[in-house]
């Protein structure tokens, strides 16, 4: 049974929610001794406030970093950086990117610890990995084995594994007959799966690839359509941010960006609200179908400047985030897949994401500031201004938070069915 972790609110680990608000000093060089709770990885982080990615890094570092510990996954992690893996090097659907990509270097820079939610962040962590097309293929044709060390870390853990895969050959038998083989390489004890594809699942189509795991706990993953996420072993997770950091842009873009570094230049103005003079954003995503149909709901609704030239403008990064931060809301009408890298682009600098509502969604979303809409020339003026009201009050009264929008929430998440190691 998944039993994923709930949003836990302002009621865990005190000291480190203390220190997300600002109530007590943080000091990024001090030493890590003090043993936190678990509950530190799901601490509240306030919406706004003054909050920023340093200070979200700051308070988080020593409980993101004493947990990798206790669970045993440094080893992991040692592992796969002694072998060079990058796990940005792969698309959607497990393409391989051009070697020497600046997204490459930019996501080979992120530290063990780093809090920043990209879309393969977990796999740092992985026991069993396979996040490219090329993996699949060597392993159904018998070019390495399961136990491969270019698919599995040595692991210190005798109980519990953790299985990153993305890309896979769905519609072949031997793929299936290869994740047998890893189920049966891997300890006994409770198996979490995530899969990083924009593949969307239903029903049929998860069950056929869960059916060879018979120590299946979880499986996390990213497009689950609103039946397969009624399954009691799969749960809804977000796309996260770009590898690289490289927020879409527009159809044709493929500028790499160190946001993190954007972020910062910015100072205190992702966590504050006052400047915020602009209410939505409309701009510069792949012209999607959905999408044009989104924006044309929006004009329809009053928001003039939503236009599908709009839609399809291009710009550098930096001037995208800068247009964020002046912006109360900003559209994220879904692409692909049923979510998009724009939400958690959008949340990181302190705005509103505007999003479709899916039922699967129900629990990915819940705690968030984000506006949920199935008919987006609903989406009035008017609308809008009701709903900035709705989300400031659940922020003051800590219902809403940006706790789902950084990496140590979903590393609790992903983790929460090991058990932690004899140290």
């Amino acid at each position: 049974m998944c039993t994923p972790q709930p949003f836990l609110g302002v009621h865990s680990d005190p000291a480190t929610s203390a220190c997300l608000r600002g109530r007590i000093a943080c000091d990024a060089s001090s030493a890590c001794d003090e043993p936190l709770n678990r509950s530190c990885l799901t601490a509240h982080i306030p919406a706004w406030g003054g909050v920023t990615l340093d200070r979200v890094s700051c308070c988080l570092r020593c409980c993101l970093r004493q947990w990798i510990h206790r669970l045993g996954l440094e080893a992991n992690a040692q592992h796969w950086r002694d072998r060079g893996v990058d796990f940005s090097v792969s698309d959607g659907r497990g393409g391989v990117r051009a070697d020497g990509d600046a997204q490459l270097q930019l996501r080979a820079a992120q530290p063990v610890d780093s809090v920043l939610n990209l879309r393969f962040s977990i796999a740092r962590f992985a026991d069993f990995q396979a996040v490219e097309r090329r993996d699949w293929q060597c392993l159904a044709d018998g070019c390495e084995g399961v136990e491969a060390p270019r698919f599995r870390a040595a692991s210190r853990r005798r109980s519990g594994s953790l299985v990153v895969l993305n890309g896979w050959g769905w519609s072949r038998a031997k793929y299936v007959r290869v994740l047998a083989s890893v189920d049966r390489a891997l300890p006994d004890g409770p198996l979490v799966v995530y899969f990083g594809d924009d593949w969307s699942w239903n029903v049929s189509g998860l069950a056929r690839f869960d059916a060879p795991f018979t120590k299946l706990a979880c499986h996390f993953a990213m497009n689950l359509d609103d039946d397969a996420a009624s399954l009691p072993t799969a749960r809804q997770v977000p796309i996260g941010l770009n590898a690289g950091w490289a927020p879409s842009l527009g159809t044709g873009s493929s500028a790499a960006v160190d946001m993190s570094a954007v972020l910062r230049a910015h100072g205190r103005l992702p966590g504050t609200v006052s400047h915020r003079t602009k209410q939505l954003h409309c701009c510069c995503q792949r012209s999607w179908t959905h999408r044009r149909r989104a924006y044309e709901g929006l004009f329809a609704a009053g928001h003039q400047h939503c236009t599908r030239s709009a839609l399809e403008r291009t710009g550098a990064t930096d001037s995208l985030v800068a247009q964020y931060l002046n912006h109360k809301f900003v559209a994220a009408p879904h692409g692909n897949g049923n979510t998009d890298f724009r939400v958690w682009e959008v949340l990181m600098a302190g705005s509103v994401p505007v999003v479709d509502h899916f039922p699967a969604h129900d629990w990915l979303y819940d705690g968030l500031p984000i506006v949920r809409v199935k008919d987006w020339s609903a989406v009035t003026p008017g609308f809008l201004s009701e709903e900035w009201e709705r989300i400031q009050s659940g922020v003051k009264a800590g219902r809403l938070g940006w706790a789902k929008a950084y990496f140590p929430f979903w590393f609790g998440t992903f983790t929460a069915h090991l058990s932690p190691v004899n140290t």
